[in-house]
């Protein structure tokens, strides 16, 4: 009685895949983590077989990205492919703190001062 059956899987979609891609990539691009996991998937991928440019295709990101990737985890392990400090424009502004400058002002209730 060995009867095969065979499950046949309804495929599913996106609403508004084209617009929900760009939106899961910018997220993706948000965080540290998310960027770290993004380029171990791509690890993961160009490591069971699947070429660079490939990889890039399917994750959004520029072919040579996807080598520098493999390259910098073949040289540095697990390492490479954290995020380093980037340069250029800082990622948060620091909030200065400085005296109000409406703290000394005196507020005059006669009307006298201003006819």
């Amino acid at each position: 009685m060995g009867c095969a059956i065979a499950l046949i899987m309804k495929a599913l979609s996106i609403s508004d895949a084209e617009i929900m891609i760009l939106a899961l990539q910018d997220e993706i691009r948000r965080s540290q983590e998310a960027r770290y996991d993004h380029r171990l998937h791509a690890i993961l991928l160009v490591a069971q077989g699947i070429s660079c440019p490939k990889v890039a295709n399917l994750l959004g990101d520029a072919p040579r990205t996807v080598q520098y990737w493999v390259r910098r985890f073949e040289e540095e392990g697990f390492a490479g492919l954290a995020d380093t400090d980037r340069p250029g424009r800082p990622k948060k502004l620091i909030r200065r703190i400085s005296p109000c400058p409406l703290q000394n002002i005196t507020i005059h209730n006669d009307k006298s001062c201003c006819a």
